[in-house]
């Protein structure tokens, strides 16, 4: 049986959905602040809810400035990182002595942390610099993207090679239409 759920319907749902977690976080919040002012315990040690709902609205404009600022630098190392790992990887799956070098180092790589590369990148390019923390994003996100990309290419049905062989098909109708 069909049933219209209109706007109305719509959004109680969604307002129902969502009651039971603010209500908790109101709940968990007045306990934390009671208990708090309860027991004496030091601001310093641990801040009440309000003293940090305070704070948060009083340097909401500086906070945007620096969620502006890490946002930038996440996006665009996740960018560069996709796009050339992407590359890399179209151009590794290509030639099978590429593949045999560089899927095991790129499976290496990405495996090193980033408090490793992060004193490297800031002596590079400057502690103020955006591009240190753009480097490091990129560089995390290369070496995923390149080996998925060279064993997602080269994982393929060998009938399906063997097929588009028969037909004589051109390198790039296979990589666009087998591989890819």
């Amino acid at each position: 049986e069909f049933r219209y759920a209109g706007p109305v319907a719509k959004s109680r749902r969604r307002s129902a959905a969502w009651l039971p977690p603010r209500v908790g976080v109101v709940a968990v919040s007045a306990v934390c602040e009671v208990g708090f002012l309860a027991l004496d315990v030091k601001s310093f040690l641990i801040p009440r809810p309000t003293v940090i709902f305070t704070a948060l609205t009083s340097e909401w404009p500086t906070l945007l400035r620096g969620i502006a600022y890490t946002g930038t630098e996440a996006i665009v190392g996740l960018f560069l990182g996709v796009g050339l790992g992407t590359i890399a990887g179209l151009a590794t799956a290509r030639w099978a002595t590429a593949r045999q070098t560089l899927v095991p180092l790129g499976t290496a790589m990405s495996t090193i942390p980033i408090i490793a590369f992060a004193p490297i990148t800031i002596n590079w390019f400057g502690f103020e610099s955006q591009l240190p923390r753009i480097t490091i994003v990129a560089l995390m996100t290369f070496f995923p993207v390149m080996v998925n990309t060279v064993r997602g290419l080269t994982n393929v049905d060998p009938a399906a090679l063997e097929l588009m062989a028969s037909y004589a098909a051109p390198d790039v109708s296979v990589l666009r239409k087998v591989r890819i």
